[in-house]
């Protein structure tokens, strides 16, 4: 398995960064199920050794194509300088989860709860990952939003650190 999800890693890498249209510009339509399958590899094993590329990859992808918003608001997490040694596979999860989400939901607004949540969720997958391959990769704030997930209370959280992030806008 693992390393099936290595080689799809490393076929999307390959992938996005050749994907581009005759003008030379991404496409979310055109592209879609290559990053939907990069997201996954990240999100499924986190810490695996040519992860770091394909988060720049992704990145990159998502500050060129002109056809897809995304709406980083690390509010909806909390603090972040809480998150520990890998607070920033965590949170580039964040857009990238609301990335996949829009992808296959290009109805929702990224300004909206439900698109923030998804982004939280898969922020969440993330740190669940590394806890497992490190286990003593841990942080309470992250714990405690594992907990709030499991308990139902994720989603009143993350609409209200949206609201903190709307009033800024």
């Amino acid at each position: 398995m693992r390393k099936a999800v290595l080689a799809l890693v490393l076929w999307c890498s390959c992938s996005l960064s050749l994907a581009q249209d005759a003008a030379g510009k991404a496409s979310a339509v055109r592209d879609k199920q290559t990053v939907l399958g990069v997201i996954e590899a990240l999100e499924g094993e986190p810490l695996a050794p040519r992860a770091h590329e394909l988060r720049a990859a992704l990145l990159r992808w998502l500050t060129e194509v002109p056809d897809l918003e995304v709406v980083l608001c690390p509010d909806v997490l909390g603090k972040i300088d809480e998150f520990g040694t890998h607070a920033r596979e965590v949170t580039m999860q964040l857009s990238f989860s609301q990335a996949g989400f829009l992808l296959r939901n290009p109805s929702v607004n990224a300004r909206s709860v439900p698109a923030q949540l998804s982004g939280a969720v898969g922020a969440l997958r993330v740190y669940q990952a590394i806890r497992k391959a490190d286990p003593k990769a841990r942080s309470k704030v992250l714990d405690e939003l594992v907990e709030k997930q499991e308990s139902g209370a994720l989603e009143a959280h993350v609409a209200k650190g949206w609201q903190v992030c709307a009033a800024r806008k």
